[in-house]
């Protein structure tokens, strides 16, 4: 009986393991893959040089060509270095997913209603499918009509450079000591298109626009959608088990993600109450009208 049970442990064992070692058909060629922890054994160190990732790409295309391809964990990765191959693969619709995400975006806002359409992810950055190319559209064609991208955001963007300048002048003293300027220079970027976004105008020192900055900062930071713990597990969903969840770090993430929408909260409470259709305000009067009037159930 033992001798059976060991004969079937091989060959389960044996089946697993050549599956996890086997590549798609026409994969691009790049370093051998393992199960679970997929080609990162022969990358050990390269994510870890200056430019992390970046360096790692490089080190991709000097030893497998322009076109190479490698796993990180159980996701199949591919590294593009060609002009051409790059621009004909961004007009192609067939190429234009993201990963899936889930279930690192389950803290965000109605994510839960659509786990069953498309990626499930909500947004521009990280949805597929009809949401994205739906949430794209409504952006670029409504952000063009409020001037992103036009002359008539050079006086805004005018009046944050001058704004800036102030600030790195306050912020240097006058003996003009070296600054990290990450935080200043990003508030202006925020506070250009806030403006947009919300019609409303901060100050560089303004509590709210630090503590926005702030909140984003750390979540880029801190948390990461295809952490290691992710891609090695056979199931993503396996790390919403609270240790699990708490050792990819998605814990902070999904902190970040309740305190921005409590921030966002109030903005769309005030602009639902003083909206008028007629002339709406800014990008968000745009997109509660939108809601309001449309007759895609997916949006209501």
């Amino acid at each position: 009986m033992n001798i059976i049970l060991i004969a079937v442990f091989v060959i389960v064992f044996t089946w697993w393991f050549i599956k996890g070692c086997r590549k798609p058909l026409h994969f691009p060629p790049g370093p051998p893959k393992w199960p679970l922890l997929g080609s990162l054994p022969h990358l050990a160190g390269a994510g870890d040089a200056p430019g992390g990732f970046f360096h790692m790409g490089r080190l991709m295309v000097r030893r497998y060509g322009k076109l190479a391809g490698f796993y990180h964990g159980n996701i199949p990765t591919v590294v593009v270095s060609d002009f051409d191959i790059i621009k004909d693969l961004l007009k192609r619709e067939d190429v234009s997913a993201r990963g899936n995400t889930l279930p690192f975006h389950r803290a965000r806002p109605g994510s839960t209603r659509y786990s069953t359409t498309d990626s499930g992810v909500l947004g521009i950055l990280f949805s597929q499918g009809k949401m994205w190319q739906d949430q794209r559209r409504f952006a670029l064609k409504n952000l063009r009509d409020l001037g992103f991208g036009k002359t008539d955001m050079e006086g805004a963007i005018t009046r944050e450079a001058v704004k800036l300048c102030r600030q790195f002048d306050r912020l240097s003293g006058s003996d003009r000591r070296p600054l990290d300027i990450t935080a200043t220079m990003n508030m202006s970027v925020l506070n250009a298109l806030w403006a947009i976004i919300v019609g409303e105008t901060l100050e560089p020192n303004d509590p709210k626009l630090i503590q926005f900055v702030q909140l984003v900062s750390d979540y880029i930071r801190n948390t990461n959608p295809f952490h290691p713990l992710v891609t090695t597990l056979p199931y993503p969903s396996l790390v919403q088990f609270p240790v699990l969840w708490k050792l990819a770090n998605f814990d902070l993430g999904e902190k970040v993600i309740i305190e921005l929408a409590g921030l966002m909260r109030s903005y769309f409470v005030e602009h639902v109450k003083t909206i008028d259709a007629e002339s709406p305000r800014d990008f968000l009067d745009m997109y509660i009208l939108h809601i309001q009037s449309t007759q895609d159930p997916a949006s209501r």
